[in-house]
């Protein structure tokens, strides 16, 4: 889903010292699916190079939608960052707002391929919001990243 004032499913927040996404969705999966893809846009200068080469199924847990988004997103920063793995698309298989089951599909980062841009530290809760469009036309989320 686009947001009506924009030709892409996120947007770049500007923020003190640190880097925030807002991302949009027709649905509660797509939100969080987006959101995955709009933080390895944030981490890479080239994330269209990503290919599926394989898939991880990654799990969740939180007691709030928005500590979810925290995890999920946390988590793929973390394989990032220890298994060098970079991902291009998600697909989100089971959602509650305390759980969630996701296939994420990419490689090994490769540094003839891949062009990291950016480094995550940590995804915050400082300002996090996570739920439904003010008009009612979707879902939306805003994460501010550790840089």
């Amino acid at each position: 889903m686009q947001h009506p004032k924009a030709d892409r499913f996120f947007e770049v927040l500007d923020h003190t010292a640190d880097v925030g996404i807002r991302v949009w969705g027709k649905t509660k999966e797509e939100l969080f699916e987006n959101a995955g893809r709009a933080m390895f846009c944030l981490l890479l200068r080239n994330p269209e190079r990503v290919q599926p080469r394989f898939r991880r199924c990654i799990t969740v847990r939180a007691n709030a939608l928005d500590e979810l988004m925290v995890n999920w997103l946390s988590e793929l920063n973390f394989n990032f960052c220890t298994e060098n793995e970079v991902y291009r698309e998600f697909r989100v298989r089971d959602l509650t707002d305390q759980f969630l089951r996701a296939e994420a599909c990419g490689e090994t980062f490769n540094p003839d391929v891949h062009e990291a841009q950016l480094e995550i530290k940590a995804v915050t809760f400082h300002d996090i919001h996570v739920g439904p469009r003010q008009d009612g036309d979707g879902w939306e989320a805003r994460v501010i990243f550790d840089i």
